[in-house]
């Protein structure tokens, strides 16, 4: 039941980005590195969730992911949990994309769960947001993108 709620909701909050995409109309998403909640001393998860999500999302041809290194050149060292809409507006144009996705991550033992928003960089659309969780990261992964 949770799955089919969150596959609706995932239609839902994706349906601006996949008309694009499947009109066969190439739009730009670069995927931000995610805010960790960890009680484990890892640093990387949140850059592996990004570059994960960013692969999984590049199987659409119509979906053109910006580079990870590039998006992490635009980024401000503190500024993970503080995006306002003016900055990630800004951030968009500096990476040339339509949408950004971006979020939190957290992680208890084996259990992981990743919440995902969407900036839409178009006019008056504004943000979506969803999460997907689970013990395997790259099922989890899956089923964000």
């Amino acid at each position: 039941m949770r799955k089919k709620i969150f596959s609706i909701l995932l239609i839902i909050i994706f349906i601006p980005c996949l008309l694009k995409a499947e009109e066969g109309i190439a739009v730009r998403i670069a995927v931000l590195p995610f805010e960790v909640f960890s009680i484990e001393e890892r640093t990387d998860l949140g850059s592996e969730i990004a570059v994960k999500l960013s692969k999984q999302l590049a199987i659409n041809p119509y979906i053109l992911i910006s580079d990870f290194r590039a998006v992490q050149s635009v980024l401000r060292e503190d500024e993970y949990a503080t995006l306002g809409e003016e900055r990630l507006k800004e951030i968009a144009k500096l990476l040339d994309a339509n949408f950004l996705l971006f979020g939190s991550t957290t992680k208890i033992r084996d259990e992981i769960s990743i919440d995902v928003q969407v900036f839409n960089n178009f006019p008056a659309e504004a943000y979506f947001k969803t999460f997907a969780e689970g013990t395997d990261i790259e099922g989890v992964i899956e089923e964000i993108s």
